[in-house]
C-alpha cells in the first residue's frame, strides 16, 4: 500500500557534513601550513544552502581544538550590509580571542610584534579594531 512501510528512506545526520572531504582537506592543510609560519585566507563563495557554513564550521572546531585561531564572516549580498564591516569585525574578534587565550607576556609579545611591523599605520588600525588595545 502507500503507508510508506518498508520502504527504503535516506536518513541525515543532523550536523553532519557530507561530501565535502576534499574541501575540509585542503583547509587542514592550509591551516597546518599557517602553524608552520605561512599566510594564508580562504573566501567561499556559493549559492544558498550548500552547506558552506556546516564546512567552516567543521574546520573551525578542529582549529579551535588545537589552540589554532581562525575567523568567519558570512555576507550575503543582498542584505543591503556593507562588506567590509563584516571583516573588520570579524579581525576584531580574533582580536578579543588572542587576548582571552594567551598570557600576559604572549600578549605583550604580539603587541611588540605589532608595533615593529605595524609602526605609524597602528593608531589607524587601533580605531577600527578596539579589540587591538586589549592585546
Amino acid at each position: 500500500g502507500g503507508d510508506g512501510e518498508g520502504e527504503p528512506r535516506l536518513a541525515f545526520r543532523r550536523g553532519k557534513l557530507y561530501g565535502r572531504e576534499d574541501e575540509v582537506a585542503m583547509m587542514t592543510d592550509s591551516f597546518c601550513r599557517v602553524s608552520g609560519g605561512r599566510s594564508e585566507a580562504f573566501f567561499l563563495s556559493s549559492f544558498s544552502g550548500n552547506g558552506k557554513t556546516m564546512l567552516v564550521q567543521s574546520v573551525l572546531a578542529k582549529v579551535d581544538a588545537v589552540g589554532g585561531y581562525a575567523i568567519s564572516h558570512s555576507f550575503d549580498r543582498h542584505s543591503g550590509a556593507r562588506p567590509l564591516a563584516g571583516l573588520v569585525s570579524s579581525f576584531d574578534d580574533l582580536c578579543v580571542l588572542i587576548r582571552e587565550r594567551r598570557s600576559d607576556g604572549e600578549r605583550a609579545d604580539a603587541a611588540g610584534r605589532l608595533v615593529t611591523e605595524l609602526d605609524a599605520d597602528l593608531p589607524a588600525l587601533a580605531r577600527v579594531l578596539p579589540s587591538l588595545t586589549g592585546i
